[in-house]
């Protein structure tokens, strides 16, 4: 890998790559053909990781010329799959890492435990947790993690209490709204922030706008929600065992993979303000894939338990969505 890197920069330092015509562009093609098939041949970080650098590389060295930064990106990001399947990809890998350093059962344990023993303020909490487990993660795993977490306190009540059953359908409600939070928390957020974009303004909606919009609604459903589970499901129960905290030794991944994360909502965030630099949101939600992958924090392993199911499914209707998008503008108005 530091052959790889030391052959770009020495390429990239050399008189051609600072020519003042096109040439300059021609050079840092070559600088980056060479460092990539450095890569391939050394593998030093695997495969798929590396083809995930080009995009950003070409974005950042400025390889085609005569293009703007949103200008190459469009280019690079329509021989990816799109932006959309970027985006899939990107919140799944993150759920992996957060669930293979047991970083989500870890910051929902603890949040459950400071809840208190009161059946009221456990269930209210719980609501909370699992909305933002599933706001970050995915609205399909995150009822399973939420469950787990939240068992060990329900074990010692009776067989019939309905707390028991409280607790798990709020789990199910919960994760639901949660999943409107944010445009990574489920393949629907991206075709629909995808479809907004194909329809009317390209930059009309962000992942800030997103989430400002969706906040509000997801907060008065999840109250209306929890009034509702009190008044059809009265507690009968004086109050609920203490959830155990999980307790792991804290390691230089966890805040690697935090600092990852971090870094992907600011540039999610950010995504508009920063299109003059990476051009596209799918360039944006590559630079966290490949701080994933290539320093080996997520596996081959990993990278092939994705449900990539789910992303053929979004890449099919995807195509199908911008098909009659495009069909809708052809239309005339009656």
């Amino acid at each position: 890998m530091l052959v790889a890197l030391g052959l770009l920069g020495a390429l990239l330092a050399a008189p051609a790559a600072r020519a003042p015509d096109e040439s300059a562009a021609a050079a840092r093609c070559l600088a980056l053909l060479a460092c990539l098939v450095a890569l391939w041949a050394s593998e030093s970080i695997p495969l798929f990781a590396t083809s995930m650098a080009v995009a950003p590389l070409v974005v950042a060295l400025r390889v085609l010329p005569g293009r703007t930064p949103q200008q190459a990106a469009a280019e690079v990001v329509q021989a990816m799959p799109s932006p959309t399947i970027a985006l899939v990809v990107f919140g799944f890998s993150l759920a992996s890492a957060l669930s293979k350093f047991r970083l989500d059962k870890m910051f929902a344990s603890e949040l459950l435990a400071r809840a208190g023993t009161r059946p009221e303020a456990f269930l209210l909490a719980t609501m909370l947790v699992s909305a933002s487990i599933s706001a970050l993660v995915s609205n399909v795993a995150s009822p399973v993690l939420a469950a787990s977490v939240v068992l060990p306190a329900l074990r010692p009540l009776p067989p019939r209490s309905r707390f028991r059953r409280t607790v798990l359908l709020a789990i199910a409600v919960s994760c639901n709204v949660g999943g409107m939070l944010t445009p990574i928390a489920s393949p629907q957020n991206v075709a629909a922030l995808h479809a907004l974009a194909t329809v009317g303004d390209a930059r009309g909606v962000s992942f800030v706008m997103w989430l400002l919009c969706a906040l509000p609604v997801a907060a008065c459903l999840l109250l209306l929600a929890y009034i509702g589970l009190l008044l059809t499901s009265p507690v009968e129960i004086v109050a609920v065992p203490a959830v155990p905290r999980t307790r792991e030794a804290w390691t230089r991944s966890h805040s690697y993979v935090l600092g990852v994360g971090a870094l992907a909502v600011a540039l999610m965030s950010s995504a508009h303000a920063l299109e003059p630099i990476v051009g596209d949101v799918g360039v944006s939600a590559a630079i966290p894939l490949l701080l994933l992958y290539a320093p080996g924090v997520l596996s081959s392993e990993d990278f092939n338990g994705l449900p990539w199911h789910i992303v053929a499914l979004v890449a099919g209707e995807r195509g199908r969505a911008a098909r009659a998008c495009a069909h809708a503008r052809r239309a005339p108005v009656r």
